[in-house]
């Protein structure tokens, strides 16, 4: 999701209240099954593009919306008019600033284009949106299964470094929206380091032994290198720009990057969550229909409650390239 107004700091507003709000809204004018729980996903972006494409129903005089599921300025002003509510938090005469400009609201961005943009310093160190804004919900092999490398659901990205790279479409359409927030935000091309990659291991054995002959034991292993790994689904990436990459060498260092405290902040607008032990890798949970057939439908049940938990015996921790991994080859041991 894209920013929702943003998060007013000052009147204890937070994103959730916000994401409440557009909810509602939302269930209210185009998608009557739409949960209202504040946690946006793919279902809430749908209903704003249902909106978005049907905005002249309910506001006849309002100018056209860019169909991209992003709740930007204008969204926001048009579901204010067709809702007769306002957005928590709302300034009834907000000052236009770059940080609230969202690129999906083309005739917002055209208003504002003679002002000067604002510095990326200014928008470089947020703070965390909300209580769940950073929150884990893990994309596992045995709930969604593996994409073959001939699936037409895979979709390329932009890369870091040599060699392609191909997400699920669902998850590259929402990388899409979120590296343009990052580009306003602090200036930086969103790239990917790794993300859709094939299943590497010959056999349980083999994987075994490389985690013993590598980590000491396989339970340490385990919460690097995975067996079953969410890169087989589609549906995770490790980032490789800003400071961030897959290196467990580095990890204090990526934490404290702007990159990832903005992530930390917003990638859950989007749809992205983290895996807490690595900094460069975020996941793009689902519904299981959406997962198979890469449309979101109007009755999507969104992800599987099963997502939502986490351990370290769970066999889907992840690489990085510290381990010598290659996408197209599986690892073999030494």
């Amino acid at each position: 999701m894209g920013r929702m107004g943003g998060h007013d700091r000052g009147s204890g507003v937070s994103q959730r209240d916000v994401d409440r709000w557009l909810q509602a809204g939302l269930q209210r004018l185009v998608a009557p099954d739409l949960g209202v729980d504040g946690a946006a996903g793919p279902r809430t972006r749908a209903a704003i593009k249902e909106f978005q494409r049907r905005v002249h129903e309910f506001v006849p005089a309002a100018p056209k919306l860019a169909v991209d599921g992003v709740a930007g300025p204008a969204t926001i002003a048009a579901l204010e008019a067709a809702t007769g509510t306002r957005r928590p938090g709302h300034d009834p005469a907000p000052a236009p600033t770059a940080a609230l400009v969202d690129e999906g609201d083309e005739q917002a961005a055209e208003a504002d284009a003679d002002e000067p943009a604002a510095p990326a310093a200014a928008v470089a160190t947020p703070v965390a949106g909300g209580r769940d804004s950073y929150a884990e919900r893990r994309v596992r092999v045995r709930i969604y299964g593996k994409l073959p490398a001939s699936s037409p659901l895979l979709v390329a990205v932009p890369a870091a470094g040599a060699g392609p790279r191909r997400l699920h479409r669902l998850a590259a359409e929402a990388l899409a929206v979120m590296s343009r927030a990052v580009q306003r935000d602090l200036g930086l091309e969103l790239k990917l380091a790794s993300a859709w990659r094939p299943h590497r291991w010959q056999s349980r054995e083999q994987y075994e032994a490389v985690l013993v002959q590598r980590f000491g034991s396989v339970a340490e292993g385990k919460r690097w290198l995975a067996f079953d790994s969410p890169h087989e689904t589609g549906l995770a990436i490790d980032i490789g720009v800003g400071g961030l990459t897959p290196s467990r060498a580095s990890v204090a260092f990526q934490r404290e990057q702007p990159l990832h405290r903005w992530l930390v902040a917003h990638a859950y607008e989007f749809g992205f969550h983290p895996y807490k032990t690595e900094p460069w890798h975020w996941e793009f949970p689902m519904s299981l229909e959406a997962h198979r057939t890469g449309v979101v439908g109007p009755g999507d049940l969104g992800p599987p409650d099963d997502d939502l938990s986490f351990g370290t015996d769970d066999e889907d921790a992840l690489e990085d390239i510290d381990l010598e991994e290659d996408p197209g080859e599986p690892l073999t041991q030494d």
